[in-house]
């Protein structure tokens, strides 16, 4: 466990985009949701990156988009992407967000 801490710190450190799939692991013949992608999740947004959760996946996904949009982060682009099925409108939301956010890190610097 310390090992993948340490890699996902080293990872995560320098990322300016988060995007969150799934987030499900087999435990004893149970699916449980991952704790590796929670401590992703909060690197990530501790580094300033902008998280994208695709909830539509289930799992951590969907709790963190939960999570995301009852804080009024991107609640609109995140209720999209828990129920939109079609993939290629879900890539253009998820291009879309990226563009706006490296538009508004370009203003900012």
């Amino acid at each position: 466990p310390e090992k993948y801490s340490l890699y996902r710190q080293l990872m995560l450190s320098n990322v300016g985009v988060c995007i969150l799939l799934y987030g499900t692991k087999d435990n004893e013949d149970k699916v449980v949701l991952s704790q590796g992608m929670k401590e992703e999740f909060e690197l990530a947004r501790s580094n300033g990156a902008l998280i994208i959760p695709i909830g539509i996946t289930g799992g951590r996904s969907l709790e963190v988009a939960n999570q995301l949009i009852a804080d009024n982060y991107h609640s609109e682009d995140l209720e999209y992407l828990k129920n939109e099925t079609q993939y290629d409108l879900i890539v253009e939301r998820i291009m879309s967000m990226i563009h706006e956010h490296i538009k508004t890190v370009e203003e900012v610097n």
